[in-house]
């Protein structure tokens, strides 16, 4: 896909599926066999790392000033609150690319780091000239809990995905928003022979809920807005 952008402006090769198991960037490239080394014993200086530890407004702003700059950094998360607090970051990004004159949308694409695909993640990113106007909408929800098996939602995103929905999924809590962001790097995979690839919009919501015992509290809601694209079978090339 050399050399070739989309109608959004967007340069296609920093949307290629790189290599779903989470390799380490290829800059457009082909990405690298799944016969070499493993991730650990990779050059990761091409990553941002983040933990549990990290401030999402300050991860949050180092992506958006390298979405600015046209060097999407893919972020490494490792565990349940390092994914939340990269989901939480990647939403922060996007905010304040929209507060620009000339606004850009943050897309983002998971790639598990391990063939066992665990909660050890990829989050690549890339950017498009022109803003999705329909984030929040969408006729497909798909609800992840903290008990949801990633293998199942999976299944579920891929299916409605082939059907050209374009599904929103939510989670409420750091278990739950890995097991969705578990589901969309499983949905890449499940799509692979079908020519067809996801990315993702991050948006975070707090409304205040009464509980049960009639107390009021604010929940942080993740929502991620899907959208399929086909994709040519050079597409790494």
């Amino acid at each position: 896909m050399s050399g070739r952008n989309d109608r959004r402006g967007n340069d296609r090769r920093k949307n290629s599926r790189y290599d779903p198991i989470g390799r380490r960037p290829n800059r457009g490239r082909s990405p690298p066999s799944r016969d070499r080394d493993t991730p650990e014993k990779e050059d990761l200086s091409g990553f941002v790392k983040i933990s549990r530890h990290d401030e999402s407004a300050r991860v949050g702003g180092k992506i958006a000033w390298n979405a600015r700059r046209g060097e999407n950094l893919p972020i490494l998360a490792s565990g349940a609150a390092a994914i939340y607090k990269a989901m939480e970051a990647t939403a922060a990004a996007r905010r304040f690319l929209g507060q620009d004159d000339r606004p850009l949308e943050l897309v983002c694409q998971p790639a598990f780091r391990a063939e066992n695909k665990l909660a050890s993640m990829a989050i690549y990113f890339s950017t498009l000239k022109k803003r999705y106007e329909d984030v929040l909408d969408s006729k497909t929800v798909i609800s992840v809990s903290k008990k949801s098996n990633p293998v199942v939602v999976a299944g579920a995103i891929a299916a409605r995905v082939r059907e050209r929905s374009n599904p929103l999924v939510t989670a409420i809590g750091e278990e739950a928003v890995c097991n969705a962001i578990m589901a969309i790097g499983r949905t890449r995979l499940y799509l692979e022979d079908d020519n067809l690839d996801v990315r993702f919009v991050a948006v975070v919501e707090e409304a205040e809920l009464k509980g049960g015992d009639g107390r009021w509290s604010y929940v942080t809601t993740m929502r991620f807005r899907l959208y399929g694209e086909e994709v040519g079978e050079d597409e790494d090339d």
